[in-house]
């Protein structure tokens, strides 16, 4: 039974800080989607992975802030004219070999450093 005050996510939240990013995903759209999170009333947050019965609100934020930075240092770098992996490097975002050969390079910090300089190219205007 889901009570007042519950929120149900699915898989939008595996924890506050991610470690690797698939090479579909947008950054910058799941940052705009925990703002809309947010700004609802909840306190319980219901998800596939990581439920959690209290101070859901804030495992939400800790997460856009993480994302945010993330982004916003990755964007940094990139007017500099690094490249994704020298960001990589200079960030020291760690990547986690095994996930990443595993899914033959699907899954993978890196995809989280190209996923920000995407979604900048095509929203920057």
């Amino acid at each position: 039974m889901i009570f007042s005050g519950d929120l149900y996510l699915g898989d939008h939240y595996l924890g506050d800080h991610i470690r690797y990013f698939r090479a579909d995903e947008d950054m910058g759209a799941q940052i705009s989607s925990l703002k809309k999170v947010l700004a609802l009333n909840f306190e319980t947050l219901l998800c596939s992975h990581n439920p959690r019965q209290t101070r859901g609100r804030q495992h939400i934020q800790n997460k856009l802030d993480f994302l945010e930075n993330l982004y916003g240092n990755i964007i940094s770098l990139w007017k500099t004219g690094k490249t994704p992996k020298e960001i990589l490097r200079e960030l020291k975002l760690k990547e986690d070999y095994f996930t990443k050969y595993f899914t033959f390079g699907n899954v993978s910090m890196l995809n989280g450093v190209r996923s920000a300089i995407r979604h900048h190219e095509q929203y920057k205007n």
